[in-house]
């Protein structure tokens, strides 16, 4: 039996077996795994970004620039949930 209680209402990160992740606030969850998010954001695939400041290569910033897409709520299958993890 899943017990996600210390969850409820904490920014969580899922990751489904198709390979898309979203992160949400989790309102519930039932017996098989399955979650309920609230303000849930689906995580785009990033790009590698360049800062320049300088033409100075020491200078050069490179990050991972992560894009979101908002979802709103939504119902996660369990089956379909590969990795639940707490952000907080």
């Amino acid at each position: 039996i899943i017990n996600y209680d210390y969850l409820k209402n904490k920014q969580v990160i899922l990751k489904f077996t198709s390979g898309r992740e979203v992160e949400g606030i989790m309102k519930g969850y039932d017996q098989i795994g399955s979650v309920v998010l609230d303000d849930a954001n689906e995580i785009l695939e990033g790009e590698i970004v360049m800062n320049n400041t300088n033409i100075n290569e020491k200078n050069k910033d490179i990050y991972y620039n992560r894009n979101k897409r908002f979802l709103g709520f939504i119902y996660a299958r369990g089956p379909s949930i590969a990795v639940l993890i707490p952000k907080e």
